[in-house]
């Protein structure tokens, strides 16, 4: 009976400790994991790897014809709809 609890009592710390240890072990193998990927993620979407890409498929830069400009002080915004001009009226039909 007292060799019974006493290989309970030892096996039950170290297998918690393995235990323990493993997980550790894990922890810091998926840490490092996430740097990599941080890593390669911020690799892809760099600028001047977004313009290769591009360019490998066959778009090209942007020309400055190509944008429109507004003049100073001329905002130009969609027209309200009715309901939002007068809300009863959406009401009354």
């Amino acid at each position: 009976m007292v060799s019974s609890l006493r290989r309970g009592s030892i096996s039950q710390p170290s297998t918690t400790a393995t235990r323990v240890e493993i997980l550790r072990s894990e922890r810091e193998r998926l840490i490092e994991e996430k740097q990599q990927l941080m890593l390669k993620r911020e690799q892809a979407f760099a600028p001047a790897r977004l313009a290769l890409e591009a360019r490998a498929l066959g778009l090209k830069p942007i020309e400055a014809s190509q944008v429109g400009t507004q003049k100073p002080g001329s905002r130009s915004q969609p027209p309200l709809a009715p309901a939002l001009l007068n809300p009863s009226a959406s009401l009354q039909r």
